[in-house]
C-alpha cells in the first residue's frame, strides 16, 4: 500500500509543465512565426505581382484586337481615355483594370464624380457616360500609341500640345508602326490612365506618388515621372510590351525603354 501511494506522488510530479517550460515554448512559437511572416508577406507580393502581369497581358490583348479591328487606331477623347473607350466596345476590363498590389481606393476621393489621380498603393478614376459613372484602374496606357479618329484629323492632340515630344514623327498610332516590339511599352502601372514620356523627363521626388497634377508636377518634364511608382518589390513597376507580353522592371530602368519613335533610350546612372 506504501509503495502505491510513493508511484501515485511520483507520478502526480510528472503531469504538466512548468512555468519556465511554458515561456520556453511560447519563446520558440513566436520566434518561428517570426521567421515566417517575412516569407508569407513575401510570397503574397509575389502572387499579387503574378496577378498582376495577368491583367497587364489581358489589357494589351485587348487593346492589340482593338487596334487591328480599327484602322486608325485608338482615338482620343477626354474624360475616356483608352481604357473607357475599350469598355465601350464592348470589351469588358473592369474586372483586371484594378492590381491587387494596390487596391486601395483614391485618398483624394470624397464621393464626387471627379478625375483623381493614385499613388502606388490607390487607384485612380475617371468619369465615363457622361460624368454619370466612374472608371477606376492601377494601370496607365502610353499615349503615343493614340491614333487618328478620322484620315482627316491631322493635329492628334491639341488638348496635350503642350507636352515636349507630340512631334507627328514620334507617334505610333498602330501596334504596326513599332520597330522595337518587346521593348515598347503600351500599358503599364500608373498614377493615371495615360502618359506621353520623354526622354528628358525628370525623376519625381516621391515614388510613393510618382509625378501627379494635383502635386504641381503636370505635363513635362513629369510624364514618364507617372510611371515611376514603388508598388512592386525592390521599387519596380509591372509593364506590358506591343509585342504582348509583360514583365517586372525596376523603375529606374523606364527611361531605357522605346516609348516613342523619338525616345532616346537610356540608362540612368
Amino acid at each position: 500500500m506504501k509503495d502505491n501511494h510513493m508511484r501515485s506522488k511520483r507520478n502526480n510530479k510528472l503531469i504538466g509543465f512548468t512555468l519556465i517550460e511554458l515561456l520556453v515554448v511560447i519563446s520558440i512559437i513566436a520566434l518561428i512565426i517570426a521567421i515566417l511572416l517575412p516569407a508569407l508577406g513575401a510570397a503574397k507580393r509575389a502572387a499579387q505581382s503574378t496577378q498582376c502581369l495577368s491583367n497587364l497581358r489581358g489589357i494589351v490583348q485587348a487593346f492589340t484586337i482593338y487596334n487591328y479591328d480599327n484602322p486608325y487606331g485608338m482615338p482620343f477623347a477626354d474624360g475616356i481615355f483608352p481604357q473607357g473607350r475599350l469598355e465601350q466596345n464592348g470589351i469588358e476590363l473592369a474586372e483586371i483594370m484594378l492590381c491587387p498590389s494596390a487596391n486601395d481606393p483614391a485618398p483624394e476621393y470624397d464621393g464626387t464624380i471627379t478625375f483623381i489621380p493614385s499613388t502606388s498603393t490607390s487607384h485612380w478614376q475617371f468619369p465615363i457616360k457622361n460624368y454619370s459613372d466612374l472608371f477606376f484602374g492601377n494601370y496607365g496606357f502610353n499615349g503615343f500609341f493614340y491614333g487618328r479618329s478620322e484620315p482627316s484629323d491631322i493635329n492628334l492632340m491639341d488638348f496635350h500640345a503642350d507636352v515636349s515630344a507630340l512631334t507627328p514623327e514620334a507617334w505610333y498610332q498602330r501596334l504596326d508602326d513599332v520597330l522595337e516590339t518587346t521593348n515598347t511599352p503600351v500599358f503599364a502601372d500608373c498614377n493615371w490612365a495615360d502618359a506621353w514620356p520623354d526622354d528628358n523627363d525628370s525623376i519625381p521626388p516621391d515614388a510613393l506618388k510618382g509625378a501627379r497634377w494635383i502635386d504641381g508636377l503636370s505635363r513635362s518634364p513629369w510624364q514618364l515621372g507617372r510611371f515611376y511608382l514603388d508598388r512592386h518589390s525592390s521599387k519596380s513597376i509591372n509593364v506590358s510590351f506591343a509585342d504582348g507580353h509583360a514583365g517586372n522592371t525596376q523603375i529606374d530602368r523606364l527611361w531605357s525603354f522605346k516609348w516613342s519613335k523619338e525616345f532616346q533610350t537610356r540608362e540612368l546612372p
